[in-house]
């Protein structure tokens, strides 16, 4: 009798285990595919919002055309035109915070790849290192924008007599006058052209990154789950 107990009992702990692992595996298998689904939307927002939103963020390079216009009127012409001058600096101004979108827009999409590096997804290959030139491209860019900010700066002090502009609330361009000890410089002149050179390719070096990255029919191909199950 206690041989039939024993099998009953034995056979009841079996139908148990069999039903907690059941249980862990339907379980498992719920929160893996809520993970997947999770991962494969921030995927797609990568592709659909963040990366276009990054691309967008460039949009202000234009209006450095107007200030090189004026960069190479000043290199012609015969003397100090204090006049252009500031309305260079007035429109550096003007977009002085414009790049710093560039900075905001990179940073959501590093945040959201390494949320999906979380879900154990990470990128394939050449898709990698497209997205790696995307955001080295943006990281560049915005560097090169401060770089000109910084000799706008520099050049303007120079030519008002002026120690240094930043940091200098009482400083007002429009009421400025210029320093009788300062002759046109042109080394000023010509690195701001450079720089303005060095921001467009940097613009254009974000934007093949950005088509090449974007070309692909199969984008969630160019993931991959890097241990199978993993949460």
């Amino acid at each position: 009798m206690s041989n039939a107990t024993d099998w009953i009992s034995a056979g009841a702990n079996i139908v148990m285990a069999v039903t907690a692992f059941m249980a862990y595996r339907v379980g498992r298998n719920y929160l893996l595919n809520l993970t997947n689904n999770d991962a494969y939307k921030l995927a797609f927002e990568i592709k659909d919002e963040l990366l276009p939103n990054l691309k967008k963020a460039v949009r202000f390079i234009y209006r450095y055309n107007s200030i090189e216009r004026l960069l190479n009127e000043l290199l012609n012409d015969k003397k100090i035109n204090t006049r252009k001058i500031k309305t260079i600096f007035n429109r550096s101004l003007a977009i002085r915070g414009s790049y710093l979108n560039i900075k905001k827009q990179e940073k959501s999409v590093k945040l959201s790849l390494r949320k999906l590096d979380g879900y154990g997804w990470g990128s394939i290959g050449k898709k990698e290192v497209f997205l790696e030139e995307i955001t080295n491209a943006s990281s560049l860019l915005e560097a090169t924008c401060d770089k000109f900010d910084d000799e706008i700066d520099s050049f303007v002090s120079a030519v008002f007599g002026v120690e240094s502009i930043e940091g200098d609330i009482e400083f007002d361009i429009s009421k400025a006058t210029l320093d009788e000890n300062y002759s046109l410089d042109t080394r000023h002149i010509n690195k701001l052209l450079d720089l303005i050179t060095k921001i467009r390719s940097s613009r254009d070096s974000l934007d093949h990154s950005y088509e090449k990255y974007m070309a692909n029919d199969n984008y969630i191909g160019l993931f991959f789950k890097r241990q199978k199950g993993h949460i």
